[in-house]
């Protein structure tokens, strides 16, 4: 078996941008390769920045 060589990154946003970082990462990582990976966008239920305990958008 051969396996390609893989890397996962992980963004948290608002909705607002989403699109647009969707859209983006399709541009510049994308060359219509086998291996050019996926993106996978759901909704994040709750974020905390553990420093200043900001929730919300405000942690982002």
């Amino acid at each position: 078996i051969n396996l390609l060589p893989k890397v996962k990154v992980e963004i948290a946003t608002t909705d607002a941008m989403a699109t647009d970082i969707v859209e983006t990462i399709q541009r510049v990582a994308g060359v219509k390769t086998i291996g050019d990976g996926k993106i996978f966008v759901f909704e994040l239920g709750q974020a905390v920045r553990i420093r200043t305990n900001e929730r919300g958008h405000e942690a982002l």
